[in-house]
């Protein structure tokens, strides 16, 4: 696999985090989607739904972290299950991620014109 197909979602993750209201960089949320694009160039489906996947996990869970802490101490779980039901809940999220990673790879979407639109009409739809 592609190191591209790794690093550029992480990359996007961390740009999302910054963009978040503890760092108050708002723009680098516009440039989140550019390297999980560039990171789907033409990959393969497996390719595209591994990138797709961790894109989603990491916006997720950078977002959400914080729902351990009300799992810990408002539901009374351990810490290990409150990390656990985080971790799922992030996992599960992140699945429309990486489905249009596996459509993007599969149809090369991203590699024309109109299949951009499409890539970008296609990712609405799924997080809908």
């Amino acid at each position: 696999m592609g190191t591209r197909v790794l690093i550029l979602p992480v990359l996007s993750g961390l740009r999302y985090w910054l963009s978040s209201p503890a760092f108050s960089f708002p723009l680098a949320v516009w440039l989140c989607l550019v390297s999980f694009g560039i990171s789907l160039y033409r990959t393969s489906p497996g390719q595209g739904f591994a990138g797709g996947f961790i894109y989603g996990f990491l916006i997720w869970f950078v977002s959400t972290w914080w729902i351990k802490i009300s799992l810990n101490y408002v539901v009374q779980l351990p810490s290990w299950q409150a990390w656990g039901w985080t971790i799922a809940f992030c996992a599960f999220y992140a699945l429309p991620y990486a489905l249009f990673g596996y459509l993007a790879g599969k149809f090369r979407l991203l590699e024309t014109n109109r299949g951009v639109w499409l890539a970008a009409t296609l990712l609405v739809v799924l997080r809908t």
